[in-house]
């Protein structure tokens, strides 16, 4: 077997793992798949999730909103094999850690990530896709559950988000900082 086969089986064997059938993942291997689906999930509109906690999720560092109304984030605690979705401690707006990429398989519609270069992405199922995948987010259409604290830290940059009297507030980063905060 060829190099390309080597990475073609690789990717099967991924993306079968992740939810997806065979052909979904040789076709993303090859191109077919993953670049079509990119193309028509840019800029797409946020949906908000609405997630249960201890269930399975697949992206560390992920955010959303329980039916409840509380924010939830991704994790994998010490000796879990699979992350599960964590109930945020306090009423802060979650942090999104860690980082996703555009066109990948995700397992919740409407949980919140952001790519290697901060910007925002949902978890998005198209119409006749069979699994969601991660979009980049239209800008301005992702509001980050739980409440956000005035020059708290946040991501990702661009998100929306609201303090507890109801004021809305931007994640963003001015020249010079390391990380994101709320400003309004």
């Amino acid at each position: 077997m060829g190099a390309a086969g080597v990475v073609l089986a690789v990717v099967s064997m991924t993306g079968a793992a992740c939810g997806a059938d065979s052909r979904d993942a040789a076709n993303s291997a090859t191109g077919g798949g993953v670049a079509n689906s990119i193309r028509g999930l840019m800029g797409v509109p946020a949906k908000e999730a609405s997630v249960r906690v201890g269930n399975f999720c697949s992206d560390e560092g992920s955010v959303a909103k329980t039916s409840d109304g509380k924010a939830a984030s991704c994790e994998k605690k010490s000796g879990d094999q699979q992350a599960r979705w964590v109930e945020s401690a306090g009423d802060a707006a979650p942090v999104v850690k860690g980082s996703v990429r555009v066109g990948n398989f995700c397992s919740d519609e409407g949980a919140i990530g952001q790519t290697s270069d901060g910007k925002q992405t949902t978890c998005t199922k198209k119409s006749g896709d069979k699994q969601a995948r991660w979009a980049e987010a239209k800008a301005g259409s992702v509001s980050i559950p739980g409440i956000a604290h005035p020059g708290a830290f946040c991501s990702p940059q661009g998100a929306g988000g609201k303090s507890d009297k109801g004021q809305t507030y931007k994640c963003t980063k001015k020249s010079g900082e390391q990380q994101a905060r709320w400003r309004q």
